[in-house]
């Protein structure tokens, strides 16, 4: 059943998961010296909070500076972490506790492991998994490959052609710039293409998939197993799935190319258009076949093309639900 309360509020649930965090740099004053093993209030096994800050050289014991290494590994510890990577390409693992790890430049591989973690890749082509607990992961700069794990994850790829694989949990998941391919995996998962071509795929669960916010270019979308949302840009292609799936295209739409709807069944999915009901309270609703022989049916609100449908058996007025986009903006859609 479609449920507009619940489908805005998935929407707004996401949207607030993926608010802009930022990494503050270590303070070695505050947590102690610097260089690789266990530095800061304690030793490993105590209580308190670590900081290892890699800097721009190779660091030995006692020594942070030097040239830029070609790999380093830096450990963390059961405590709270810190962790900073700096240049060059950068192994660092948080182990226990809610650790904080940024890359900095260069291929690094950077993980949570359990705990609330945050993650930063940086600049460079970076590997991250949050491991266990709710993380928050941003990509950087760079063409990133990232894994949320288990717990409600906020990820972030940034700029560049990422993957982005939320794992368990309900994640909210946004690909940024760049040509980016997006995996809810299980859990009731919030996926925002970005800029770019994207492919987005929800998974299990019931899940948001939204292309709306990156003009023209056209994204896949594909909300797979549970009952989706899908909220088409201009351009943008859209599979429900399997489950009894809501398909949202609206006004933002006009002047771009028709968004197209692959898998349509009256008897479980609804169409949500979006429009300005204000400027028009009751509009002229048409579905008619295409001329194409491409067995689509064109919908058409007001005179304008919005949405092009492959559904089985021909879709009726009556399988679509109108409501006013100044509900949507700021929820769903991009701001006009």
């Amino acid at each position: 059943m479609f449920l507009l309360a619940g489908m805005l509020g998935l929407l707004a649930v996401g949207g607030a998961m993926l608010a802009d965090f930022t990494v503050e740099e270590p303070d070695e004053d505050a947590a102690g010296d610097t260089g690789l093993g266990t530095s800061g209030s304690g030793s490993g096994a105590d209580a308190g909070s670590d900081l290892l800050d890699q800097g721009t050289g190779k660091a030995e014991a006692g020594d942070a500076t030097g040239d830029p290494p070609p790999d380093v590994i830096l450990p963390g510890s059961a405590q709270d972490d810190n962790l900073a990577g700096g240049a060059g390409d950068d192994q660092i693992n948080g182990y226990s506790g809610d650790d904080r790890i940024a890359g900095g430049s260069g291929r690094d591989d950077l993980y949570g492991a359990e705990g609330a973690d945050t993650l930063i890749g940086g600049d460079g082509t970076d590997s991250l998994d949050g491991g266990d607990g709710s993380d928050r992961i941003d990509g950087g700069n760079g063409s990133d490959l990232a894994f949320g794990g288990f717990g409600d994850d906020g990820m972030g790829g940034g700029a560049g052609d990422d993957t982005l694989h939320g794992g368990q949990g309900a994640d909210a998941i946004d690909g940024g710039g760049g040509n980016d391919q997006l995996h809810g995996n299980d859990g009731d998962d919030t996926l925002a293409g970005g800029a770019g071509n994207d492919v987005l795929f929800g998974g299990r669960g019931a899940d948001a998939v939204s292309g709306a916010d990156d003009g023209a270019e056209t994204d896949f979308l594909n909300g797979g197993d549970g009952d989706d949302t899908l909220v088409a840009g201009a351009g943008d292609v859209m599979t429900g799935g399997a489950g009894h799936d809501s398909f949202l295209a609206g006004d933002w739409i006009v002047g771009g190319p028709q968004a197209r709807i692959m898998d349509f069944d009256p008897e479980e999915d609804r169409l949500v258009i979006a429009w300005d009901l204000a400027k028009s309270p009751d509009p002229d609703v048409e579905i008619t076949p295409e001329s194409d022989g491409s067995g689509l049916f064109r919908v058409v609100i007001d005179g304008v093309p919005v949405v092009r449908v492959a559904a089985d058996g021909a879709p009726s007025v009556d399988d679509i639900v109108l409501m006013d986009s100044s509900v949507v903006r700021g929820v769903a859609a991009p701001s006009a």
